[in-house]
Parts: C-alpha cells; sequence; structure tokens
C-alpha cells in the first residue's frame, strides 16, 4: 500500500481504502479466521468521517451497516484504522474515533454491540481495558514459491536511463519460479542478461540486469516464459534517449543543474492510466526507491500543426516516496491536493505566445488523483470558483479510485493552471481508454463547460 513508513501508522493526514494482498492473520480470539496468504483482506485507514454506504464495492459489504465496507467522507474528525477480511465477512481488528479528545474504540474480531455495526464503530469502549496497546511491524516480503494458475502475465518492461538493467512489472507478487533467467529472452540473442532478481522495494518487479548497455533509442522484444501457468509474453522494452528535449537548457530553465529525471511519458491518442498505470518510457523510482530529494518539477511540452509550446513548473517536495510523484494511478495509490511551496515557473512557445506567467512564486497548489472530480472548492483555495472546474475542484472520494482523472499544477495567486494532463482513466470495470485533455496555461475557451483548467 506505501513503501513511506511515516504512513503505516495512525492516520493523520492521509487515507488508504484498498484490497490487500497476502493477509496473514494470528489470533486467540474465537470465530477470527487466521491463516497466511489470504487473498481477500482490506484496510479502510482514514482521518475524516465515514458511513456505510459500501463506496467501493467491497464483496460481501453491506451497503447500511458499519463494516468492512464504508464510505470515506471528506468532513469531519472521527478516524478509522481497520484490517478486515471481507471473504470470512470479518473485521479482524479496529481502532477509531481516535481524534479531537474523543473516546476511543478499539476492537479485535467482528462488534456484537449493534446489529448495524461490527467495525466497532459507536463503541466508545476503550475504557473497559486496563491494557490497549497497537504495534506496526514491517518485513521483506514473503513472497509465495509457486504461482497460481490464475496469475497475469506481466504489463510492461522499462529500461533504466543508464540503459544497463530493465524492469519487468507483474500484477502481483513474483514467485521465485520467476527468477530463473532463462525465462527472460531478448529476440536479439546479442543482448544478453547477467542477473535476474525481484526489487527490493516492489515484489512485484523483476529487475534483469543486462551484460551491456542497449543503444539508446532502440526497440527490443522480450519474451518471458510463464509455462505451466498461462501462455508466454512478449514485451516491447524500448531504450530511451541519452539526451533531455532540446528545450530543456539551463538557459531556458536556470535551476535545472541539480535535477534528475525520474519520470517521461509520450502521452498516446487513447490512454488508460488510472489503472494499471502510466506507461512511461522513463520510470527511476523502479530502479532507484530510496532516492532522496527536495524540490520537484512537472515539465509539458505541446505540439500542433501550428503551434509548439512548453512550461516547467518547480515545487519544495510534497511527497516522500519517488514512486508517487508521477501520473496518479489507483495501482500506486496516488493521491495529492495540496499546497506547494517556492514554486518557480519556466515557459516558451514557438511564436513566443506565453501562456502563463513566469517567475518565483511563494505558493501553488496541485489536484493530483485518479477519481472523477466536482467544481466545488471543498479546499478553499483562494480565489478559485466553486462553479467552475479550476484551481481549485473536489474530489468524489477520499480514497484512490478509477475515474477520469486529474494532474494538474496550479498557480493560485495568478488564478492560473499551469499545466493539466485530465480524461486519462475509466470509471468502469475494465480498461476503457479514452482521449485525454492537455493544456498549458488557462483554458481560452472554458466558458460553454466552464472548465479553465482544461477538465472536459
Amino acid at each position: 500500500m506505501t513503501q513511506d513508513p511515516t504512513r503505516l501508522g495512525v492516520p493523520t493526514g492521509w487515507t488508504f481504502q484498498q484490497t490487500v494482498a497476502n493477509l496473514d492473520v494470528e489470533s486467540n480470539v474465537a470465530g477470527i479466521q487466521t491463516g497466511k496468504g489470504i487473498a481477500t483482506g482490506n484496510i479502510e485507514f482514514h482521518y475524516r468521517n465515514y458511513g456505510a454506504p459500501n463506496a467501493i464495492n467491497i464483496p460481501n459489504a453491506s451497503g447500511n451497516n458499519f463494516d468492512f465496507g464504508d464510505r470515506l467522507d471528506t468532513g469531519g474528525n472521527y478516524g478509522c484504522m481497520q484490517v478486515h477480511n471481507f471473504g470470512a465477512r470479518q473485521t479482524i481488528w479496529a481502532h477509531n474515533h481516535f481524534n479531537a479528545g474523543n473516546t476511543v474504540q478499539i476492537g479485535i474480531g467482528n462488534s456484537a454491540l449493534r446489529s448495524d455495526v461490527t467495525d466497532w464503530t459507536f463503541s466508545d469502549n476503550a475504557g473497559n481495558y486496563s491494557h490497549r496497546r497497537l504495534c506496526v511491524f514491517v518485513s521483506r516480503a514473503k513472497i509465495p514459491q509457486v504461482l497460481s494458475m490464475g496469475v497475469e502475465a506481466p504489463r510492461r518492461a522499462v529500461v533504466s536511463l543508464a540503459r544497463d538493467r530493465v524492469c519487468v512489472s507483474y500484477p502481483a507478487a513474483v514467485p521465485k519460479t520467476l527468477l530463473a533467467a532463462d525465462r527472460y529472452a531478448f529476440a536479439d540473442a546479442s543482448i544478453q542478461i547477467k542477473d535476474v532478481a525481484r526489487s527490493a522495494s516492489e515484489p512485484r518487479d523483476v529487475l534483469l540486469t543486462l551484460a551491456e548497455p542497449l543503444a539508446e533509442n532502440t526497440t527490443n522484444s522480450l519474451t518471458v516464459s510463464l509455462a505451466p501457468y498461462t501462455a508466454d509474453k512478449t514485451l516491447a522494452v524500448v531504450a530511451p534517449p541519452a539526451t533531455l528535449p532540446a528545450f530543456l537548457t539551463r538557459s531556458n530553465v536556470s535551476e535545472l543543474r541539480g535535477y534528475q529525471l525520474l519520470n517521461a511519458l509520450e502521452i498516446k491518442d487513447s490512454v488508460c492510466y488510472s489503472y494499471p498505470g502510466a506507461d512511461y518510457l522513463v520510470d527511476e523510482s523502479r530502479f532507484n526507491a530510496g532516492i532522496r530529494y527536495d524540490r520537484v518539477a512537472y515539465c509539458m511540452e505541446l505540439q500542433d500543426t501550428n503551434h509548439y509550446q512548453w512550461v516547467f513548473a518547480g515545487m519544495d517536495t510534497f511527497c516522500e516516496d519517488a514512486s508517487k510523484l508521477g501520473v496518479p494511478s489507483v495501482e500506486r495509490q496516488i493521491l495529492h491536493q495540496c499546497y506547494v511551496s517556492n514554486l518557480t515557473v519556466y515557459a516558451g512557445a514557438s511564436d513566443n505566445d506565453i501562456t502563463v506567467q513566469t517567475g518565483s512564486f511563494p505558493a501553488g497548489n496541485i489536484e493530483f488523483w485518479p477519481n472523477n472530480f466536482a467544481a466545488g472548492n471543498d479546499k478553499g483555495i483562494p480565489g478559485a470558483d466553486g462553479s467552475y472546474y479550476d484551481f481549485g475542484d473536489s474530489m468524489t472520494a477520499t480514497a484512490p479510485a478509477c475515474g477520469h482523472g486529474s494532474m494538474q499544477v496550479h498557480n493560485y495567486l495568478a488564478q492560473e493552471t499551469i499545466l493539466s494532463m485530465v480524461a486519462f482513466g475509466h470509471s468502469g470495470n475494465t480498461a476503457q481508454f479514452r482521449t485525454p485533455g492537455l493544456g498549458i496555461g488557462n483554458n481560452p475557451n472554458f466558458t460553454a463547460k466552464k472548465d479553465p483548467d482544461w477538465t472536459f
């Protein structure tokens, strides 16, 4: 759910509402289903109010009862930290009502105090216990030794900037049986694999170390042998260029020195990024999960038959996990709606028609989520209009979910969207490819749809 250890404890400003894999349960409480590798786990960690409706359609949950499938709301400070086994229709443990001096609610197993509550909501029972302790542990992932017959083939491969490693990404944790070198072969026999290992930070990734770097700007075919589990899979392996785009020079972007490229994405005509995620040309977070940084920058370039423009927006970091700085997706649990500090904006255009204010600004704000959203200014961003899709909008949920999608950087002090990518996700149960919306500066044709941020 996250590689950020500061977000594994009691939620004080973040939210996780999702299923979890390989749930292990041990308990001395009668009735709790114990076991290892349980496939039907889910968590609800939230610092605000919540309601009974089953907002993300957890199997077996009731839309009328407070149980293992609720709705996380955007207001209030009630709070919940709950681990469930939805397959057993069971709350494993719960810690609720922990803000604003409230009486804490805690429990192991399902609560029997009310017919409409099994997750200990409203129990106000902490005073019944003389000893109350909650611990959080972490360990290296315990990967199954065999692959289930229902596992999917790998989704994609991405090459490191040094072009000497390839990350093959699977939809689930990779067993040892897929870590053998003879499982992976390039169509070009001259490309030799020196080592195969599971990623230390992401158990769904396999890292291939090559004997020699790939030539830049080349595309190669990699076949993954998946017998006897499923059919073999052939992946395109694209080696990125060794240089940055021509406009990214220190004469155009004075603060460029000190930055290193983390993600690069060539946006296609039809995309579906909300799940399982963006098909990056460059994704260094796969190879260097422990990278440290204190500034983050987003750069967009757009060209049509008549006009070429680019923008670069730098800011102080707002997230310590490099894998959560890119295009918002459910898989990576990316959701950022916050102010940012020390915003710097650089821009250029082929006809010198620059559509954003450049310079240094004390603050800005970002709206990154895979979800649907509405025009209401829920965060009270100064200058935003609650009836327009602009630099202050509102999500329809508090946890990442598939939807319209927003990746926007704003200069609210100038009442301006700096860059925007929207409509890159889907709201159905299967992947739906859509034409994304892209823009630099405010949308000049926003009147009819009330979307100066390019939402529609």
